[in-house]
């Protein structure tokens, strides 16, 4: 089974907690968080694993399992959602979205702003 990075940076967004806070916390260097939410990185020690899994709060097949397996170990790190919401948050492709409107929040930037600035990015990337 490889290691699926998408749902290590999910879990650490849906903890509220930036890279440097689970590193402070687990004790792994930022490089290797890094290069395992990004995928450079597919087999990780299984003490990293541990120490990510203790600093999160999730068991570590929550990491290996894909699928609707994984659906009620995902839901028990996040707070009640929609079966859409859900479906959207646990598909790894998604997470850039959830960290820019995490992001967006944090800065103050209302929904509705919010989906105007990417509705403007979207057509000025079809013009290109």
């Amino acid at each position: 089974m490889i290691f699926q990075g998408g749902k290590l940076r999910a879990a650490r967004l849906s903890k509220k907690m930036s890279a440097v806070a689970l590193h402070k916390r687990s004790g792994i260097p930022l490089s290797v968080i890094s290069d395992l939410e990004t995928g450079v990185t597919k087999n990780p020690r299984q003490r990293t694993v541990q120490k990510l899994c203790s600093a999160l709060g999730v068991d570590p097949e929550f990491f290996y399992i894909s699928g609707e397996e994984n659906k009620e170990t995902f839901g028990s790190i996040l707070p009640p959602l929609s079966p859409v919401l859900m479906d959207f948050v646990y598909d790894q492709k998604n997470t850039e979205y959830i960290e820019v409107a995490r992001f967006a929040k944090a800065q103050g930037i209302k929904p509705s702003r919010l989906r105007r600035m990417i509705d403007f990015f979207a057509d000025e990337k079809k013009r290109e």
